[in-house]
């Protein structure tokens, strides 16, 4: 029995879209999506080539397999199910079993594409800020290899993080009926929230000051940083020109 005070995620109203919704989401964001995925893996073999083993195109290589699981689960939990439902086939799997798994998995993989893609972002700007501002040390720092470790920390802390999101529904019954001329029992299934409050505060405090407060911030250090060296080092250039 669900008690009164259960949230009760119905996928039926979720991906029940009106034309305007499936122009937006199911037409145009399947478009995008497909387009961003296809070029972040180009990106993605450009970068890992022996020929590329710079410590910038590895963070840039994360950053790509960061943003592609993000718009591959995007379309699987988003687009697809809305172009399904709008078509009105593959219902079976929409409200069957398989894909509240599915939905419950890639809930958790989004937050983890999400959580890793801020942290490549922001490992792009702090490897442009050594190499920049502190060009002697660049040599030491960013290498090949401290860029990977960068990055397998990066994704291990992502999965870590988003852990906790796999524990924020559980699959319930909603809806039992048998057909007595066919004798066929169909069932359909729904998402119920599971009020994990203080897993749910965690992420909740995560996203808000990591994922946004943390790496703005950061953002905008590393490229003030960036910028007040650029301009200082044209101050030169341009003194220097006009003194010769």
């Amino acid at each position: 029995m669900i008690t009164t005070n259960t949230t009760v995620i119905d996928l039926r109203d979720f991906h029940n879209p009106d034309l305007v919704w499936y122009i937006l989401t199911g037409l145009i964001g399947t478009i995008i999506c497909l387009f961003g995925i296809f070029g972040n893996i180009v990106a993605a073999v450009i970068f890992a080539k022996p020929s590329y083993k710079y410590s910038i195109n590895c963070v840039l290589f994360g950053l790509a397999i960061a943003d592609t699981i993000v718009m591959i689960w995007g379309l699987i939990l988003m687009c697809v199910p809305i172009n399904l439902r709008y078509f009105s086939v593959g219902l079976d799997y929409l409200y069957g079993p398989v894909f509240q798994y599915v939905f419950v998995i890639g809930y958790s993989m989004c937050g983890m594409g999400v959580t890793t893609s801020s942290m490549c972002t922001i490992g792009v700007s702090l490897e442009r800020y050594i190499a920049v501002c502190h060009p002697l040390r660049a040599r030491v720092i960013c290498t090949w290899k401290n860029a990977s470790i960068f990055l397998v920390c990066v994704f291990i802390s992502g999965f870590i993080f988003n852990v906790p999101r796999l524990f924020f529904y559980e699959i319930r019954i909603s809806e039992e009926t048998q057909n007595l001329s066919t004798n066929l029992t169909t069932i359909l299934y729904q998402l119920v929230s599971t009020h994990a409050g203080t897993l749910r505060r965690i992420v909740a405090v995560h996203n808000i000051v990591f994922n946004f407060l943390v790496s703005f911030t950061l953002l905008a250090f590393f490229n003030f940083k960036i910028y007040t060296e650029v301009s200082r080092i044209g101050q030169k250039i341009m003194v220097r020109f006009v003194y010769n």
